[in-house]
């Protein structure tokens, strides 16, 4: 696969295949001291559900970092939340 960057969210990168055999493919990768790593998750077929999975990954980072800025454990606090 030829994948190539097309959207940095934070520490999540947005990832297109273009020429995939089945048409466009999409993915989510990470980055590792700020250099794209290529994905090795799922692969999307729609940019908007890739797109959702994105904006998903980077909110539940957020969440868990701001549960252990305030020096909660993030699992069991964000469940006993509810």
């Amino acid at each position: 696969m030829a994948w190539e960057v097309i959207l940095r969210c934070g520490e999540t990168v947005l990832w297109c295949d273009r020429h995939a055999p089945e048409g466009t493919a999409w993915a989510i990768g990470g980055t590792v001291d700020g250099a794209a790593v290529e994905p090795s998750g799922p692969v999307y077929r729609s940019r908007k559900a890739a797109v959702a999975a994105l904006l998903n990954c980077e909110a539940i980072r957020n969440r868990t970092a701001a549960a252990e800025a305030d020096g909660m454990d993030d699992v069991r606090s964000l469940s006993d939340a509810n």
